[in-house]
């Protein structure tokens, strides 16, 4: 189990940098632990990410901009609450139920900044992983189902929708199929998750 959980701490973090937009430092890790470019390849994706994104990075980062940024209209909003209502407003109800599960497990994020990034998000999860006392099965418990109730409450109530607008509006298959990947792989880690506590 504590393999699992230190490949899924790595993946989840590198899949924050990539929403972050830092390009540069899904290369750094990824050159220096190939667990997300085996991850992909496990997953069907047949192109070496590394190689992919220094050839072409900076039409990479304007896609980036333009799906999640904006300058004018974001495309595909990375953001949970976005996606709770047909008026797409940011710091909506979702927001502060994401916020109160950070606090749950002693994480806060700045007032100012929308804690229901994807970035924010998949961070959580990666930080879930990596504070698992394997000594206390109490401790063990809990922060699984913490990460059950994470995916289901949250990130698999919203990155369906989000995954549409990213296949709709993006100009490059780097993004339109990391996160048809990614969503797939939320809802497979949240059966392997409840496989885990089956067997604690």
């Amino acid at each position: 189990m504590k393999d699992l959980m230190i490949r899924r701490q790595a993946i989840y973090a590198i899949l924050s940098a990539l929403y972050r937009g830092d390009l540069d430092k899904v290369l750094e890790i990824s050159n220096e632990a190939p667990v997300f470019k085996d991850f992909l390849i496990e997953k069907g994706y047949s192109r070496d990410i590394v190689e992919e994104i220094k050839n072409n990075r900076q039409v990479f980062i304007e896609d980036y901009e333009r799906l999640f940024f904006g300058p004018t209209r974001i495309l595909a909003p990375p953001w949970e609450s976005v996606y709770e209502n047909e008026d797409r407003l940011l710091f909506g109800q979702s927001e502060l139920q994401v916020r109160r599960f950070y606090r749950s497990f002693g994480l806060d994020v700045i007032e100012r900044e929308a804690a229901d990034h994807l970035a924010f998000e998949v961070a959580f999860m990666s930080r879930l992983c990596s504070i698992i006392d394997y000594e206390n099965l109490e401790d063990v418990k809990k922060n699984i189902k913490g990460q059950i109730d994470f995916l289901t409450k949250h990130l698999l109530s919203w990155t369906t929708k989000w995954n549409k607008d990213v296949a709709k509006n993006s100009k490059t298959k780097f993004w339109r199929d990391i996160s048809e990947i990614i969503v797939m792989w939320f809802h497979g880690d949240l059966v392997e998750l409840n496989n885990v506590l089956k067997c604690l």
